[in-house]
């Protein structure tokens, strides 16, 4: 009995040293978001994403991260990546939090597309 409890308590401890370097490195991504070090903060969110694939946070960062590296087709798919992990409490705030972005990159698609057709006539 006391080898499975050691285990079961090693276990809850490793996962929470690994909550713990996922929460860092987004939070590492998050101070080099607002420095405007888009690139650096990719690769941050990245490791968070490693060590815990299903966080919301750093999912939805990382597609912050890629939008504002111009890199559009990839933050579109993080974005829908992000949207099938929308936490049920939060919903409508995830929801809420979702629309802008998608819009926003749906648009710059838009006229990326029709932008060289227009420049023809």
């Amino acid at each position: 009995m006391k080898k499975i409890e050691y285990i079961l308590l090693m276990f809850l401890v490793s996962l929470s040293a690994m909550a713990q370097k996922e929460s860092a490195n987004v939070r590492e991504g998050n101070k080099l978001y607002k420095s405007s070090k888009y690139t650096d903060a990719e690769i941050a969110y990245r490791k968070g994403l490693l060590q815990n694939p299903k966080s919301f946070e750093a999912n939805f960062n990382l597609g912050n991260a890629l939008y504002r590296q111009k890199k559009y087709p990839e933050a579109l798919e993080q974005y829908n990546n992000t949207a099938a992990l929308q936490p049920k409490e939060k919903g409508k705030i995830a929801e809420t939090k979702l629309t802008f972005p998608l819009v926003i990159l749906l648009l710059v698609l838009v006229m990326i597309t029709i932008a060289p057709a227009m420049m023809e006539m």
